[in-house]
């Protein structure tokens, strides 16, 4: 039961939140989660929802006929933490309860809602992806959302719901738990988690446009197998399925294409060495021939550079003056400077065509003109002849 004093906790407390949440401004901040399972969702806090993450209950509050009609839900809760000792006062005349006010789970909302905003990805247990379809137990007051994050912080269990907006992509934090209780956290779990799919985000970005800032993670590859474990136990636990197909995908891509890149740099470091035994120049032609078209390492380009310098400078003299990799690029920067002047001179005699073109017509306006003049001149002569 709460009393007066309790209620002017919560007040104080519910007004650190809010504090917090404006001067940290976290409404601009948009977290975009790529899960493993190929689902991706945008997150965002509005202020809209700060009432029902705190676990204020503004529908009973609004019994009392306090707040305008206009008023946001946001608004609501800012009047209502303006004006506390006015609810305070109908609660102790009988007309509101201290009880009702707030939800049960009140100091765990309070309690997790700092930890809860800041979505992270080192602490993390696993995402739960609830589909209402595939089970029908719900805990009594239970908010039902298409995603929970799990993270576990200090010994204590946080967890974030997560539903779809209507009008958007995004998905709106609708309720905030924690759990210093494994028991209590386990039983809400093995509700919303039997018979789902569990999975966890390999990379998040955290972006926000006012304050010109974005940051990607990367979970590292140990990170997930520890991870895995723990998403695999709680399948088990809790008869769910273990859903990373994408992010295994892609591992499987990149490991086959870092197999492919080591392959041709073997292949790359074979040719160098006979190259080094016939104290040969190791240049591009013999690299496509043998090896086709290949992005080499920087690394490698350094290395096979570096060999062709010595070889270069060796056979010509000591101090030669120019080495091979200086020849190959000035070589390089003459072919382009070549077809640049290819394209300079296309484009001139397209030019001179169109020039030519152009003089030929104005001659034969001339001659035209020329013709027209002789006849006005034949006439006026005719005319002239006449007149005497």
């Amino acid at each position: 039961m709460i009393t007066l004093a309790d209620y002017n906790q919560i007040i104080e407390k519910l007004n650190d939140r809010v504090s917090q949440f404006e001067r940290m401004n976290y409404q601009t901040n948009r977290h975009t989660l790529n899960l493993a399972n190929g689902d991706v969702i945008n997150i965002k806090f509005f202020k809209n929802n700060l009432a029902h993450l705190l676990g204020v209950k503004l529908d009973y509050l609004k019994q009392a006929n306090k707040f305008k009609d206009n008023m946001n839900s946001y608004e609501c809760l800012k009047y209502f933490l303006d004006n506390s000792y006015l609810f305070s006062k109908l609660a102790r005349e009988n007309q509101l309860n201290f009880d009702s006010m707030f939800s049960k789970y009140i100091d765990e909302k309070l309690s997790a809602f700092i930890d809860n905003i800041k979505i992270r990805t080192d602490d993390l247990e696993y995402v739960i992806k609830y589909d209402s379809e595939k089970t029908y137990q719900i805990e009594e007051d239970a908010d039902i959302c298409d995603y929970y994050i799990v993270r576990k912080i200090d010994g204590s269990y946080h967890i974030l719901g997560l539903t779809k907006s209507d009008t958007s992509d995004i998905y709106l934090p609708v309720t905030s738990r924690k759990y210093d209780s494994f028991f209590e956290y386990d039983k809400f779990i093995g509700r919303i988690a039997k018979k789902q799919e569990i999975t966890y985000p390999y990379t998040m970005q955290i972006r926000n446009n006012e304050k010109d800032f974005k940051q990607n993670l990367y979970l590292k590859l140990e990170d997930k197998q520890i991870l895995l474990d723990k998403i695999i136990k709680a399948a088990n636990r809790y008869d769910s399925t273990v859903s990373v197909a994408r992010d295994f995908s892609y591992v499987m891509n990149s490991s086959i294409t870092n197999k492919t890149k080591q392959r041709d740099e073997i292949s790359i470091i074979q040719l160098l060495s006979d190259s080094i035994k016939g104290k040969n120049v190791l240049d591009n032609i013999t690299i496509s021939n043998v090896c086709g078209e290949i992005e080499l390492s920087d690394e490698m380009n350094q290395l096979i550079n570096l060999y062709n310098n010595l070889i270069v400078s060796n056979s010509i003299s000591e101090d030669a003056g120019d080495c091979y990799s200086e020849v190959v690029s000035e070589r390089d920067n003459a072919i382009k400077e070549l077809e640049e002047l290819k394209k300079q001179l296309k484009e001139s005699k397209d030019n001179m065509v169109s020039l030519e073109e152009e003089y030929r017509i104005l001659q034969e306006e001339n001659n035209s003109y020329e013709s027209k003049m002789n006849i006005l001149d034949e006439a006026f002569e005719k005319v002239k002849s006449m007149q005497k």
